[in-house]
This record gives C-alpha cells, structure tokens and sequence, in this order.
C-alpha cells in the first residue's frame, strides 16, 4: 500500500527518494518491534524450537510452477471471499495506464498464479489463503477502480471481458466451487455491460448485493457453531468445584484427566489446581510430541497429530501423574470414585507416578531403543532411561497372545492382510476368550489404506477407545498408520468401525496383568512438591532418595532453559526417558529448585530496551524536524 501511495504521488520513480522514504516508513514499524523484543523473540525461539514438518508435504515443483488459482480470492471463508469481480479488478488495473493501479494489480496477479507466495506467508508450514484475509481493503481499491473506470469508459472492455473470461476458464480446472463461480461471472459481466453501455449502475449494485448475499450464506452455511452443550460444559461450576475440591485434599501436585468433552477442553484449565498433559497447537515441545506419538504411540482420535487430548490409556496415565479423572462414564481399572456433581464423576488412582521422581533402575538409551511397542512402555514404567552406558537388567511382565485373530466383520483375507469395504458404519460385538478380570488387553496393527476424503476419515473404536486415519488429501494429515488401543479388562469388546475401506495387516495383541504395574510406584522415591512455593516458572520440593547411583526424572518435557539445584547447588540436567528432563542425583534428602527462563529472553530484555531508547530518539527528532518546517513556513509567509 506504502508503494501504491508512492507510485500515486510520484510521476517519475527516483530509486534513492524511493529506498529512503520507505525505510524511513519501515523504522515506524520496525521501533514498535523492537519494543516487543521481550515477549517476540522468546516466542520465536519456542517457534523454532517446536517447528515439526507439516504433514502437508508440498514439492517444489507445485510451488514454483505458475497456476492460475481462484481459492485465494472468492467465497472460501479461509480466503479473502469476495466474489467474481475481483478477477475483473486485478485484470483490469493490469491493463491501466495509472502506473500506482496496474502495480497492485500485478502483486495481486503474483498471488493468483504463484503458490509459493502463499506458502511463504504461512510460515513455510503449508497452503492456506487465510493469510491473503488482510488484501480485502487493497481489493476493493481495485474493485471501485473497476467501476469508475467502466461507467467513465477508460478501460478497453473487450480486452478486459476476453482475458478474463480465459483466465476464468482455466482457474476454474482446479476450483470445487466452479459452477457458482461461473453463474456468479455471468450476472456479473451482464451488470457490468450494462453501466458501460446504459450508463446504469443500479443492475451491477442489485447484481453484486445478491451474489455477495447469496455466496456467504453458501460459505457460511456449513460452519459449525459451538453449541451450548460444550459451553456449558466449559464453563461448569460443578466440574471446577470438584477438581478444586479433591487436590486440595492432596499434599502433593497431580494431573487431571477430564473426558467429558476430550476435544473442546484441551487448552481449557477449569481451577488453578488443574494440572494437565493435554494442548491443542501448530507448535508443541518437539520431545513431548515425538514421546506421545511415536514412542507411546497414544491412540489418535482426532484429525491431526497437533491435539494431545485426554485419554483412558492405564500406562500413559500412571507414568504422567494423571491422578484424577473426569468423566460421565465408567473410569478405567486402577481408579475409585469419590465424588460426584450431576451426572460427573471424579475418581483418583492413587497407584499413579509423582510428577517427578527418583530411580536407581536405570536402562541405556541404546538398549531402550531396541524395545519395540509395547515392550518399550513397559520398560519406562520400570526404569529411568538414560544416555549412558550401563547395564541393564529388564524382565518384561507382558505376554503375547499368540492364538487366533477374530474377524467380527467377515473381512475379505488377502496375503495376511484383512480388507474392509463398508457403506456404511458397523458395529461388532466379540466376546473374549480366556478373559482375565485383571489384564490389561493391548491391541496393535497397521492401517495400509487412507480413504478419499470425499468419503471422510476411517476409524476404529474398541470400547470407547478411538483411533482414526485422517483422509487423503487433508492438509493436516494425522499420519496414525498404525492403531493402539491398551483397554481396560473387559469380557466383551464393542467394536465400531466408521464407512469406508480399510486394509488392515501386522495384528499382535498382548496382555499385562495390572497388578504387575500397580505398585511400581512404591520402587521410586517420590518428588514431594511444594504447592505454595510452587508457582509460575518454579517447582520446588523435596526428596528423599533411597538409592545410590539414583538419576531424577521430571514428567516435563526437556528443553532449553531450565535452571535446577540440589540444596541450592546448580546442577546440570539431561534428556531422560527419551524426553523428559532429569539429572543425577546423590542419595539422601534433599531441597530441589527447578526455575524455568525462557531461552532468548535475555537478550529480548535488551532488544526492547534498544526499541524503548529509539522509541524517544524518533520522538524528539520528529518533533525538531516540525518545529523547523514550521519556522519555514513562517519566514516564507512573512517574506
């Protein structure tokens, strides 16, 4: 827009008046910047720490290779979504004499034709017109030089009618929405014919006004509202109290699960009380997100691998410190109910990890990673995995079943491979034979097929444990290729699977008696936290620790920026049980402080400083730089 002003101001384009004034223009928005150099360059340096690579893979190819799209520009709520005259507007400030116009119509024309634009302005992530949203008032520029310029007859309307109608035609290949874009062209060439030739612009209005009317409901028609089932959820007094209630009682800090409405309460923390394991972000910790998916391989019931949400897995629960759980439904083994508003349930499982604790049963990394699932949690249940070299003494408690695979749906069987045709949803009952009441059943297999999104996603619910493989072509992919499921002891298992076709191979299940991992607990010294001294960017607490050559482990994921001492000693710390932080530690009892500072922030507090001093040195320059022009102006009007 800057450029536009300047093109429109200025006859002739002088390249050193040009670069000085705008970086005179540039200094405006890079002091504010600056300013916010403590709260933005944190940020980035969580950003680039965080950054995992889309699933949305893009080739360079599809990017740089020219190809005319019409998504950034109409009806799509994630696009500027304006109508069919825009096309018109950008073709037609090409072909303008006005210099200033045909320049915005050329970066416009860029953004129609070359993706790689709109992949940049993401972040480098994927393709997502949303960011061309802030273009809209720079399009209506371009669209009331279109009618001004038809009703005064300055523009060539043959030409401006002929490209367009081409450039729509081939921008149309790849548009799902062609047929409303075409109708939506026509009214509005008609509209336009007519103000260039009866001078009338009363047509185009009631055209653009109907089309405008007519597309939005369209484009709106299909978002989905939050309904007043999840808001009152949300913000349920009842739930709050309940958690509010129950970890006062703890002297210890614990994680809450809450099932209620998995999805809507991810980044919703109900008390100040309520510790949780659950976020929904484009950014997450790189360790927690490689430790969730593919060394925990936590069953996926959502659409994408950028929601962590709450889960009934036994193990995953018992490692993290999920101590309390919410539900309307059954919880799973190890938890008792003790309270209840309404139609939520709180129970506890007391047999759950602290958030931190001490162990000297210490597995090698290079061992760890020969395990394969579910051997591997097993192994950290028991054991603190370290980077070292030591010896390792592991005896797993799991046993595979090695009888035969059920086929509840009369699956077709292709070379060991299980294929699966369905119209529609289907549900199965199968009864479980040899069934212990105290065993944990884990199910694991490959999912070989992704589904056409124009069927949808496919999915495998077992006992209210879900798993879904997001269709092709989504550009927030899940990648959940294989399916895990570790269900509660049930004699029954209540099989749902969603429509579509699925491939299925590599079935294994296991079981794991639960009193095998009930008391696990008991073997590591447990981190007592200080829940008054505990508060923002600290953790304080004690610890007594049994065992010689013990290491600490720290249910939070390692990064940068932690400052830890042992009886107000820094110590260092290391990555432990592939993704946590942790540290060595001295038997004995002992006070721990663990300070968390943002990486960058230092050198942000400094930056902003910088913005800050600027800030007042282009305030006071300014305002000597009036104060001359307005004794020049005074001498001249004396003179």
């Amino acid at each position: 827009y800057a450029v536009f002003n300047y093109l429109k101001e200025n006859k002739q384009v002088k390249t050193k008046d040009f670069i000085i004034k705008h970086l005179k223009l540039a200094w405006l928005f890079i002091v504010p910047i600056l300013i916010s150099g403590v709260l933005l360059l944190p940020t980035l340096k969580a950003i680039l720490n965080s950054r995992f690579n889309t699933t949305n893979l893009i080739s360079l190819k599809e990017l740089l290779i020219p190809n005319i799209s019409l998504s950034p520009f109409v009806y799509n709520s994630y696009s500027m979504g304006l109508t069919s005259i825009i096309i018109l507007a950008i073709i037609n400030s090409i072909i303008s004499k006005e210099k200033h116009y045909k320049f915005l119509g050329m970066v416009f024309a860029l953004i129609m034709v070359f993706p790689v634009i709109e992949y940049i302005l993401n972040g480098f992530m994927y393709l997502n017109a949303k960011v061309f949203i802030p273009f809209i008032p720079l399009a209506l520029l371009l669209i009331i030089k279109l009618i001004k310029d038809i009703t005064s007859k300055k523009t060539n309307i043959k030409v401006l009618l002929i490209t367009t109608i081409i450039i729509s035609i081939i921008g149309s290949l790849s548009f799902k929405m062609y047929k409303l874009y075409i109708i939506d062209l026509i009214i509005t060439i008609i509209g336009i014919l007519i103000l260039y030739k009866k001078q009338n612009k009363l047509p185009l209005i009631i055209f653009l006004i109907i089309i405008s009317l007519t597309t939005s409901i369209v484009v709106n028609i299909k978002d989905e509202l939050a309904s007043k089932e999840i808001e009152n959820n949300q913000y349920n007094k009842n739930i709050t109290n309940l958690i509010a209630n129950e970890t006062k009682k703890d002297d210890n800090i614990y994680r809450t699960v809450d099932t209620t409405k998995e999805l809507f309460n991810s980044n919703n923390i109900r008390d100040i009380s309520e510790y949780k394991t659950t976020m929904y972000s484009s950014l997450t910790n790189k360790n927690y997100k490689n430790y969730y998916w593919y060394i925990s391989e936590t069953e996926n019931p959502n659409r994408n691998d950028a929601i962590f949400t709450d889960i009934s897995n036994p193990i995953f629960n018992i490692m993290f410190g999920n101590k309390y759980y919410l539900t309307t439904e059954k919880a799973p083994i190890g938890y008792k109910k003790m309270s209840k508003s309404k139609d939520i349930k709180m129970y506890t499982n007391d047999d759950v990890f602290t958030l931190g604790y001490a162990s000297n049963n210490l597995m090698s990394l290079k061992d760890f990673n020969k395990l394969s699932y579910p051997y591997n949690i097993e192994a950290l249940l028991n054991n603190i995995v370290i980077d070292k070299n030591i010896n390792t003494n592991y005896n797993t408690k799991i046993k595979k079943n090695n009888n035969t695979i059920y086929n509840p749906a009369n699956a077709e069987i292709q070379n060991s491979k299980y294929i699966l045709n369905l119209k529609e949803k289907k549900t199965y009952k199968l009864t479980r034979e040899n069934y212990n009441p105290n065993n944990l059943l884990i199910i694991k297999f490959k999912m070989e097929y992704t589904e056409n999104c124009k069927v949808g996603d496919t999915a495998i619910k077992i006992n209210e444990v879900e798993n879904k493989l997001t269709c092709k072509g989504w550009k927030y992919h899940n990648n959940n290729y294989t399916f895990t499921y570790i269900l509660s002891p049930a004699k029954d298992l209540n099989i749902e699977i969603e429509k579509g076709k699925y491939i299925i191979s590599n079935i294994e299940t296991y079981e794991l008696n639960y009193n095998e991992i009930k008391n696990i607990k008991q073997t590591h010294d447990e981190f007592k936290i200080n829940k008054n001294e505990t508060k923002g960017d600290i953790i304080k607490g004690t610890i007594n620790v049994t065992k010689e050559s013990s290491y600490f482990n720290l249910a939070v994921p390692y990064d940068e920026g932690y400052n830890i001492y042992i009886d107000g000693k820094k110590t260092s710390y290391e990555k432990t049980n592939t993704s946590f932080v942790g540290f060595k530690i001295e038997k004995g009892n002992h006070d721990i402080k663990i300070e968390y500072i943002a990486p960058w922030q230092k050198i942000g507090k400094i930056v902003s400083l910088a913005g800050i001093i600027s800030f007042l040195l282009t305030a006071v320059i300014s305002k000597g730089v009036k104060k001359d022009e307005k004794n020049i102006n005074d001498s001249t009007m004396l003179q």
